[in-house]
């Protein structure tokens, strides 16, 4: 992914882009992903390509191939599978986070920074990849530095922090602590920016013992950067010798010719600063020799500077002379870059607040219908879980009437069961009693004379 961390040092930003390839290497991913990008049978695959090339490509086809990215993930953004729905919101944030390197590189900070933050708003509202936020971040952080907006960068760059440590990357988070350091000089919070800037070097150097596919040149910056604030702002030279003699032997050693203007100009100072002027001449000389590698005005203006001091110290009013107007001519040429500079911070921090309103209105409208949403969501569900409760509740009361009238009629079933078997006693009994009567009748019967023949003799007459 194209990235911008924002380095600083001194009154110097600075930024690098992680995974570099020769052009070579890249040409033949490019070529790679060319052919593979027809060959993609759905619209996942192809933004996922997409977002490759995109990365990879000449800058003047950034917008281009980002442009489609944006608008095949605008197509698919109803698309219901969650790992699909994922993968258009990443790559649509990473062809954001592509435009706004493209239009920041080209000078349009404000358009830079609308992209950086829609892609940072994206990726915000799911948790799909922390890298890519972290990169946005670090971007919007920078231009925030650029337009005087310290404490805002600040909160930005802490946050970018946080991320790298639950991501567990070191080598950010001494980026993070480099660039806290930064803003921390920026606030003229020295203490803090000593701290955080050590902190950087600790990281970086833990890593590079352990790691052998990472350069140990970005460690000039992190020792010059503390040994600058040490120098200037602290005014404890004993402990900035310690950090610029680092960041010298390191350049040195890695003939690192980019940073050789740099390193040299603060050893240079560091023996001017001890009145030791002699010593310190080659070292400024040096500084100007390679100050066109940094391309700086004030590269040479520092250096000019220094040498004049030095010629002026010892009476070599000539060279001291001519060093002093050179010196004056980039400090001149400093000035009115200066005075451009403020003017258009002073606009850009204009717009940048009005657009920061605007943007803010967004975000609380998207907030806004997003609680809504939610509140619509939890109404519905209270009315399932009441629904849920009302059909328990009936279901209850149903079975809890059955299992009464079925008790009721297992009662009345054994009431009924013992009716009838006292009913078989009875008539049991009753039988009996009736065949004991029909027995003694018989043996009445056979003792007494019969009726009709006492008839014949008898008129008036009664058995007893």
């Amino acid at each position: 992914m194209k990235k911008i961390f924002w380095i600083f040092l001194s009154c110097f930003s600075f930024f690098f882009s992680l995974g570099a390839f020769s052009q070579n290497e890249q040409k033949e991913q490019l070529d790679s992903l060319f052919k593979a990008l027809p060959k993609s049978v759905n619209d996942t695959g192809r933004i996922r390509t997409l977002g490759q090339i995109s990365e990879q490509c000449d800058f003047n086809d950034i917008l281009k191939y980002s442009n489609q990215i944006i608008e095949l993930a605008e197509k698919n953004k109803d698309v219901t599978d969650l790992k699909s729905k994922h993968i258009f919101l990443r790559e649509k944030a990473r062809a954001y986070n592509n435009t706004g390197y493209y239009y920041y590189t080209t000078s349009k900070a404000l358009e830079a920074l609308d992209y950086y933050q829609k892609g940072a708003l994206i990726l915000e509202k799911d948790s799909i990849d922390g890298e890519l936020l972290n990169s946005l971040y670090n971007n919007i952080a920078g231009i925030e530095m650029q337009i005087g907006k310290d404490e805002k960068a600040l909160k930005t760059i802490r946050k970018c922090l946080k991320t790298d440590i639950e991501l567990k990357k070191p080598l950010y988070m001494a980026t993070d602590y480099h660039n806290i350091s930064g803003i921390y000089r920026s606030l003229k919070n020295y203490d803090s920016a000593i701290y955080y800037g050590i902190k950087s070097i600790e990281v970086r150097e833990a890593e590079l013992k352990h790691r052998k596919d990472i350069e140990e040149n970005t460690l000039i910056i992190y020792y010059t950067n503390v040994g600058a604030i040490y120098l200037y702002n602290k005014k404890d030279i004993k402990s900035s010798e310690k950090y610029i003699e680092k960041a010298y032997v390191l350049a040195m050693k890695d003939k690192d010719t980019a940073s050789f203007s740099t390193v040299n100009y603060w050893k240079g100072q560091l023996l001017l600063d001890k009145n030791r002027y002699k010593e310190a001449k080659p070292y400024l000389e040096e500084a100007l020799k390679y100050a066109d590698n940094n391309r700086r005005v004030q590269s040479y203006m520092f250096a000019y500077r220094g040498l004049y001091e030095i010629n002026d110290t010892l009476k070599d009013y000539k060279k001291a002379y001519q060093y002093y107007k050179l010196y004056k001519i980039y400090a001149d040429s400093a000035m009115n870059i200066n005075i451009k500079k403020d003017a258009e911070v002073k606009q850009l921090s204009f717009e940048y607040e009005t657009k920061e309103i605007a943007t803010k209105a967004e975000h609380d409208k998207e907030i806004a219908e997003e609680q809504s949403k939610q509140q619509r969501q939890r109404i519905i569900i209270w009315f399932i879980i009441a629904f849920l409760i009302l059909v328990s509740a009936s279901g209850l009361f149903v079975l809890r009437s059955y299992l009464q009238k079925r008790k009721i009629n297992k009662e009345l079933e054994t009431k009924n069961q013992l009716i009838e078997q006292q009913k078989k006693i009875v008539e049991e009994k009753q039988g009996q009693i009736l065949d004991s009567i029909n027995y003694a009748k018989h043996i009445q019967q056979s003792i007494l004379a019969d009726e009709d023949e006492i008839k014949t003799y008898l008129k008036d007459f009664f058995v007893l």
